[in-house]
């Protein structure tokens, strides 16, 4: 089944929602093996296994997808999240972008793209 980026969307969402209500997620601060670990299950869940993921070290809070070819989060974003939860729809909102090609629209458009 061929998915148009309104289903695609749609089920980015749905997995955003389902994800956010997981029981027994970690109420500590994140640590960059929590938002790989994240990373791993959203992506397996969006089909962006092959996607890379990044934590780069910065103070200033932010995620981002470059070109479609990875996604990154600063540790400043990891500072200021209370829980996974909270990391889970950061990812999912990021993975939206990159099913929906955002990156490739942003650049032609010469608008940049982050959370």
């Amino acid at each position: 089944m061929a998915f148009t980026d309104k289903n695609k969307l749609l089920a980015v969402l749905a997995v955003s929602v389902l994800l956010l209500l997981t029981p027994g997620l970690s109420e500590a601060k994140l640590s960059a093996e929590d938002a790989k670990a994240v990373w791993s299950r959203v992506a397996k869940a969006t089909e962006l296994n092959g996607l890379p993921f990044n934590v780069k070290e910065e103070k200033i809070p932010n995620a981002w997808v470059t070109n479609g070819s990875s996604v990154t989060v600063t540790t400043g974003l990891l500072q200021i999240l209370d829980t996974q939860a909270e990391l889970y729809g950061v990812l999912a909102h990021e993975a939206g972008h990159a099913k929906l090609d955002h990156y490739e629209d942003t650049v032609k458009r010469g608008v940049g793209l982050s959370v």
